[in-house]
Order: C-alpha cells, then sequence, then structure tokens
C-alpha cells in the first residue's frame, strides 16, 4: 500500500527541514538545534505511526554509501577485561555510534562483533549521503575518543560509494534486509586499511564531498581481485566555513551560467539604482554586515549562489564579492 499523497509529502517536508537544521549546527549552537530537532522528530513520530506500513521491495539497485568501523586491538582489549565489562563496552559503544548514524541519516544495517556497518541513502537516497557518512563518522571518532574505561578505545572507519542491490536475504526462518556488491567488499577493505582513529573513503566518496572536508591523500590501495589500485583519502576534519561551495562534475572545470541573462540584468539594475552615500550603499558598517548576513542566508538558502558568481569578483560592487563566510 502506498502513503497517500499529503502524508508523504509531509513527511519529505519534515525530514528535509531536519536535514536544514543539522546542517546549521555549528552556526547556531546546540542550544538552538536540539530543542527544533526535537520537535520536528516528535511531529515525524507521530505522522510515521499513521503511514500504512510499506512492504519493502525485493530487490532494488541503489548507490549507497557505506561505513564499516571496527574497534583497534579487540582482541587484545577483550582478552584483559572480564567477560560482563566486555559486554558492557561494546554496549556503550554500539549505542553512541549507532545514535549518531541514525542522527546523520545512516541505518544501521548490522552489529559485527565489536563494530558495525552503516548504510547511507539505503532507503532514500540524497546527494547528501557520502557527506552524511563522513560527518557520522567524524562524530563517531569523537565519542569513541571520549568514553571512559580502564583502557582507552579507538576504532578505524571506512567509506565507500558505490552500486549495490538492495533486498532481503536469509532463510524462510531469519531473514535480513542488507546491501550485497563489490562496493560492501571495497568498504570494508577501507576499513581495515584505515589507521587507528582515522576515517579512511574512497575517491568515489571523496568526489562528491570535494571542498568540504579537510582531507590527505593517501598511497593507492591495493584490493585483492581489482585490476586497479583504489585511491583513498584520509579525512581529518570538516571545514569550519558554514557556508561553502561543493565542486561538482568535472574537477578543474567550471562553467558559466546559462539562460540567466534576465535575472542578472534585473540584479544589476536594482544595485545600480540603490541609493548610495559618497559613493557606497547608505548603511553603518554595522547594518552593512547584518545585510550581508541576511543576503547569503537567503542566497544559499534558494540555492541562488551560482547567479552572484558573475559579480564575485566586482571591483565595483564590493558588497557582492563573495566571501568565505558570511559570518565573523
Amino acid at each position: 500500500m502506498k502513503l497517500t499523497d499529503p502524508l508523504e509529502t509531509h513527511l519529505d517536508q519534515l525530514r528535509h527541514s531536519m536535514a536544514v537544521l543539522e546542517s546549521q549546527r555549528a552556526t547556531l549552537g546546540e542550544a538552538v538545534i536540539e530543542p527544533a530537532l526535537m520537535a520536528l522528530r516528535e511531529q515525524l513520530a507521530a505522522l510515521e505511526a499513521q503511514a500504512p506500513a510499506v512492504p519493502t521491495p525485493a530487490e532494488e539497485r541503489r548507490v549507497i554509501s557505506i561505513l564499516f568501523t571496527d574497534v583497534v586491538g579487540s582482541t587484545a582489549l577483550a582478552e584483559s577485561l572480564d567477560p560482563e565489562e566486555w559486554r558492557h563496552t561494546v554496549a556503550v559503544l554500539h549505542e553512541r555510534v549507532g545514535e549518531i548514524i541514525q542522527k546523520h541519516q545512516g541505518t544501521v544495517a548490522q552489529y559485527l562483533g565489536d563494530g558495525l556497518l552503516a548504510l547511507f541513502g539505503a532507503y532514500s537516497s540524497s546527494e547528501h549521503d557520502p557527506e552524511n557518512a563522513i560527518r557520522a563518522a567524524l562524530y563517531a571518532q569523537s565519542a569513541v575518543s571520549a568514553l571512559n574505561g580502564a583502557r582507552p578505545i579507538q576504532i578505524r572507519v571506512g567509506i565507500h560509494t558505490g552500486l549495490v542491490v538492495m533486498g532481503e536475504l536469509g532463510s524462510e526462518s531469519k531473514k535480513e534486509f542488507t546491501a550485497t556488491g563489490d562496493a560492501m567488499n571495497l568498504a570494508a577493505r577501507l576499513q581495515s586499511a584505515a589507521p587507528p582513529g582515522g576515517v579512511l573513503v574512497s575517491h568515489d566518496t571523496y568526489r562528491y564531498v570535494r571542498g568540504v572536508f579537510n582531507v590527505t591523500p593517501q598511497p593507492a590501495l591495493t584490493v585483492k581481485g581489482r585490476q586497479e589500485a583504489v585511491q583513498t583519502y584520509l579525512v581529518r576534519a570538516a571545514k569550519p566555513r558554514p557556508f561553502r561551495t561543493v565542486a561538482r562534475g568535472v574537477a578543474g572545470i567550471e562553467t558559466r551560467t546559462v539562460g540567466r541573462e534576465a535575472e542578472l540584468g534585473q540584479l544589476q539594475k536594482c544595485i545600480s539604482t540603490s541609493p548610495r552615500i559618497g559613493g557606497r550603499f547608505g548603511y553603518s558598517s554595522s547594518e552593512k554586515r547584518g545585510l550581508e548576513r541576511a543576503a547569503w542566508l537567503t542566497i544559499c538558502a534558494t540555492g541562488l549562489s551560482s547567479v552572484l558568481k558573475p559579480f564575485a569578483s566586482s571591483k565595483r560592487e564590493p558588497m557582492l564579492a563573495m566571501p568565505a563566510s558570511p559570518f565573523p
């Protein structure tokens, strides 16, 4: 049975609003974001409870981002701890990392001993799946390093984005919904090759997030059964800019905006007729800064930043020069 259109639309709108709020966490802070997200989560849960169950398709080809984690030196850790203490450690680890995965729109597909397998885009695909996977991995590393225990714990994380087949596997008595394909094998190999406390991603993941994270290219990884080595990157951290331009398409190639001559003409006309004092906009420095923030919030929210690129290097209109960040 399919969801009615109004309900499905409302659910999509709520999920989109949550994703937008989550992207502003670094800018607005936990005190602002968490209460807003909590209210939206309650609305989403209430609506999802009203929705009829949607049967999972038998098989479906999807491009998803795959995340594997594993505890470094888990055999030695387990040997040095009482079984109950080790079980508690793994349970806390799974809980913390699982919550982070879910918060970043991912799904924990399996808990694999002391590690786990998470999928981003398994049920609904988004162009932000690779970014969400990497952000979840970075937050997971921070959460694990903050755990207080008898011995410090580190995890390795590997992430790959690729084509898989989603579907149920198993016998009649026990089936699980999971992904299969070469992409799964490569993600697992990346995890095993990652340094302790590190997040290693493939080029197929990196090309979706170029410019969003600070990364260090690594030597090409030789994977058994593959003819060519795999280019990998070690993710250091997310770049601090709250608004950033993510390059899409072919690296190193930029194309001009086409079909927007009328809009650019209107924008130029508005600029040229704006009130000025002494050749500048008639505002104080603080007022001008406030206008810049408001303008950039509007532009970035509506996806119109590309329209302003022709003005980015304008000496005549310094207010429209595109800053690294609209915030101090």
